[in-house]
């Protein structure tokens, strides 16, 4: 087998078997076990917690933007405050 000595040891790269488990566990519990062990329980009330976190979301990415905006760009826009005399 050809590999990268570097990532001999890496979790996952040297043998298929592990990542196959967790695809198998985790189709078993989204398709089989989840549904059956939901079926008789209320949904979790999370609108309130989801707004919030998508109004943070959306803020931090205005943050960044602006951030590369005026790291990238920084001679592009030209405010100038009149001075008076």
């Amino acid at each position: 087998m050809i590999s990268d000595p570097q990532s001999v040891d890496w979790a996952f790269v040297g043998n298929p078997l592990p990542p196959l488990l967790i695809l198998i566990g985790y189709l078993y519990f989204v398709l089989d076990f989840g549904p059956k062990w939901m079926e008789k329980r209320q949904p979790f009330q999370l609108e309130r917690i989801l707004q919030i976190y998508n109004l943070t979301q959306v803020l931090c990415s205005a943050y960044i933007v602006a951030g590369v905006s005026i790291i990238t760009a920084p001679n592009t826009v030209s405010v100038q405050i009149p001075v008076h005399q």
